[in-house]
């Protein structure tokens, strides 16, 4: 199907005169009739941030892109006509620390389709925190020996732990900290 051909046709008489060859021509066979529609692979979504994604994906012949998303009360779509294999959507728009349900569709060059993906869902990045912790209890001093004695406070975050000691408030020269975050802090200071 949607083969060209050269055809030549040679003759010889038959007093064997020839042989004698005519000009070329060339014929294409039919194109096969298309009477199904585009298949899909993917969708994937890649490169997620806080208010933008892009959705991925191909199909078996050259199709239509499409994109439907929703967070369950706001509906989008996205459309290009141009026909293409590989796919590639850019959402924008989006809010963050949101999960969006998508289906992309695809129609090809006869008006097969459109084909619609299995929905997939990608949850968008959250905003960061630019707000710093608050200790909301505390501190309080527990376990007093002679030489050392457990700093107790509480966060409403996860946050480090660090302790700053010294003989007066203007002299602050000695450092006891953990490693890792927590909402529930207790650093012993030694050495006292």
């Amino acid at each position: 199907p949607n083969t060209q051909y050269t055809v030549l046709v040679a003759i010889t008489d038959i007093a064997s005169n020839g042989p004698v060859t005519s000009a070329p021509i060339t014929v294409t066979t039919l194109l096969d009739l298309d009477i199904l529609p585009p298949q899909i692979t993917g969708p994937i979504v890649t490169d997620i941030s806080q208010s933008t994604a892009i959705v991925h994906w191909t199909t078996n012949e050259a199709s239509t892109s499409g994109v439907f998303y929703s967070d369950g009360s706001s509906d989008n779509s996205l459309e290009d006509a141009t026909l293409v294999t590989t796919h590639t959507m850019y959402l924008s728009g989006l809010n963050a620390s949101t999960t969006y349900t998508l289906t992309t569709s695809s129609t090809d060059a006869a008006g097969n389709g459109p084909s619609i993906s299995e929905p997939v869902q990608f949850t968008t990045l959250a905003l960061p925190d630019t707000t710093a912790p608050q200790i909301i209890a505390g501190p309080y001093v527990e376990n007093i020996t002679t030489n050392s004695a457990n700093i107790l406070w509480t966060s409403h975050e996860s946050a480090s732990h660090l302790v700053l000691l010294g003989l007066a408030d203007n002299a602050l020269d000695q450092t006891f900290s953990q490693t890792g975050f927590d909402t529930e802090h207790n650093v012993p200071v030694i050495n006292l």
